[in-house]
This record gives C-alpha cells, sequence and structure tokens, in this order.
C-alpha cells in the first residue's frame, strides 16, 4: 500500500458518504472491476439525485476525479486534496 492508494480509496469513502453505494459491493462484481481496473471512473449522479442534494458539488467531484486516476502519481496528496475540499 502506498500514500496514492490511500487517496484512490479515500475517494471511494467520499463518494460512499454521499451515494450510500458500497465500494466492497463493487468489488464484488467480476466485470465492475474490470472496469475500474481499465480506468473507468463512476459517472456522476445528476443534479437531482440524493448525492448532490447532500452537497456533492463540482468542487468535491473534481477532487474525485483527481483520486482516481489510473496512474498512483496522477493523483493528488493529501494536502492537496484537503486544501481543494476547504471553503
Amino acid at each position: 500500500m502506498t500514500t496514492a492508494t490511500d487517496i484512490y480509496a479515500f475517494a471511494w469513502l467520499v463518494l460512499h458518504v454521499f451515494t450510500d453505494i458500497d465500494p466492497q459491493d463493487l468489488a464484488r462484481n467480476p466485470k465492475i472491476m474490470s472496469m475500474i481496473a481499465s480506468g473507468v471512473k463512476p459517472n456522476r449522479p445528476g443534479p437531482d439525485m440524493l448525492p448532490t442534494l447532500r452537497g456533492l458539488n463540482d468542487t468535491i467531484w473534481a477532487i474525485l476525479l483527481q483520486c482516481w486516476e489510473i496512474a498512483p502519481d496522477a493523483r493528488p496528496s493529501i494536502s492537496e486534496v484537503l486544501r481543494a475540499l476547504s471553503p
């Protein structure tokens, strides 16, 4: 495990908080895991969906996408993530 791996996992935790989608459920699906391993990122929930109503905004979504970069060295540091998420 590396800090880049932690950043990737942190983004899934944030998505879980907003969506109630359990990343462990996704991990049990081989098709979804294959897509994730190839660099496919989740689709952003729509504007009238619960995650948006809970506060999933453009800033948060943008940092999640950065955290899910397939290349670990392209992911932000936790300091960068915290700066992006600070009001």
